[in-house]
């Protein structure tokens, strides 16, 4: 039996699929039944967990063989790294307890690091937690997702210019599709523990490059438009993040601009297939 979490959203459902395509048996963690039809109508068991409950975390990973965790967002959080912190100690205490043989996790590049790298710190202490209680694990520190641009291309359509956070529009930063963030760990779970997986896409690209590809689907001009660090928390806010998220996401764009927030090579690097303007042309 294979758990996958987050098994409706970007990275979970392409693991789902390509588990059942291999004829394995899936748990999948969904939000609701409803949620889950398609996967449920291909074979696999659904199950609603509940995060923020140990026995329901436990009831979701028993009789597991592996399985795929991730933390999902929570961009309303008051305190967003104490919240994390809490659902990381309650799935490595049940994945302790019905003695899980792999967890695949999806983490982040810069995850390496214990500081100065904003919501990744919580992916950080997901991963000590695991290694800390001596389970095998694979890690994917997935690149930046090229789908984040999906929330800017509106304005790139109406107004012509991309809003980008991330410094030095020219600078080329290391990014990925979901779908080989997916199909990757999907990969892992069925061949076993990996250690550090650093996934990329087939190329590296500049919020320049973004704009430029965001144009050529558009069919018009698309410049990038820089948003000042000390502007960006303000501006989060008003999207409805909590100020400490926002403060978050600033000191991670703050850390991809000095090149914190990067690979540092200790893991097996992987490069994944799908090229930026192939996702931008999913979203647009």
């Amino acid at each position: 039996m294979y758990v996958v979490a987050g098994a409706t959203g970007n990275t979970g459902k392409i693991v789902a699929a390509r588990l059942l395509e291999e004829g394995k048996e899936v748990r999948a963690w969904v939000r609701s039944e409803a949620k889950g039809g398609e996967l449920a109508a291909k074979g696999a068991e659904l199950a609603i967990v509940d995060l923020e409950d140990s026995a329901s975390v436990e009831a979701g990973l028993a009789g597991a063989k592996a399985a795929y965790l991730l933390l999902p967002p929570a961009m309303g959080a008051e305190d967003m790294l104490a919240l994390q912190a809490e659902r990381a100690e309650r799935l490595v205490a049940a994945a302790e307890k019905v003695g899980l043989e792999h967890i695949v996790v999806l983490s982040s590049i810069g995850a390496q690091h214990p500081d100065g790298t904003g919501p990744i710190r919580a992916l950080h202490d997901f991963e000590q937690r695991i290694a800390a209680a001596g389970i095998p694990h694979s890690f994917v520190r997935a690149a930046y997702f090229q789908e984040n641009w999906g929330s800017v291309l509106p304005v790139a359509a109406q107004d012509g210019v991309l809003p980008q956070m991330l410094g030095d529009a020219g600078r080329a930063i290391p990014m990925v599709a979901t779908k080989d963030i997916g199909e990757t760990a999907a990969k892992a779970l069925l061949d076993g523990p990996q250690g550090v997986i650093e996934l990329e896409g087939p190329e590296r690209y500049s919020p320049a490059d973004t704009a430029a590809a965001a144009g050529e689907l558009l069919g018009k001009s698309v410049a990038t438009v820089d948003v000042p660090f000390e502007a960006q928390e303000a501006q989060l806010q008003s999207f409805g993040i909590s100020a400490d998220v926002a403060a978050l996401f600033r000191e991670m764009n703050e850390g991809i601009a000095r090149g914190h927030v990067d690979f540092d090579g200790t893991g097996t690097h992987v490069r994944g297939e799908q090229p930026l303007k192939a996702t931008l042309a999913t979203l647009s």
